[in-house]
């Protein structure tokens, strides 16, 4: 039987499975986490919670697949932020995708075609 997972360690150690489940993560918990910061009178940007997410997926991805073998090696903590960044980066995009769909990018919408005469 084939493999039917959608994610993988391996395909989560990439920058489309890292940004699509980042996307999910911070879409699911940005409204609890928005209500959580209000009690407190704190505003945390989504933004920087995405590069949280986004390297920690990598950070994970790579524990699991052994690619990172010292887990406390500060090199590897600061590529997977770096990489964490850009994964970010990626699903703001796809957001930015989902909420205005490539078809109406750069598009004035059509003007509409004027009424015909009345027939008298």
């Amino acid at each position: 039987m084939e493999n039917l997972n959608f994610f993988t360690w391996e395909s989560l150690g990439t920058i489309v499975g890292a940004s699509l489940l980042t996307f999910l993560v911070v879409q699911l918990a940005k409204k609890p986490l928005d209500g959580l910061c209000h009690l407190m009178n704190f505003h945390f940007p989504t933004d920087i919670f995405a590069a949280i997410v986004g390297a920690s997926v990598l950070y994970g991805s790579g524990l699991a697949l052994g690619t990172i073998t010292d887990p406390k090696a500060p090199l590897s903590i600061a590529l997977c932020l770096i990489n964490g960044i850009i994964v970010s980066s990626v699903a703001g995009q796809m957001y930015n995708k989902v909420i205005t769909p490539p078809s109406s990018f750069g598009r004035s919408p059509e003007p509409p075609e004027p009424p015909e005469p009345p027939v008298v």
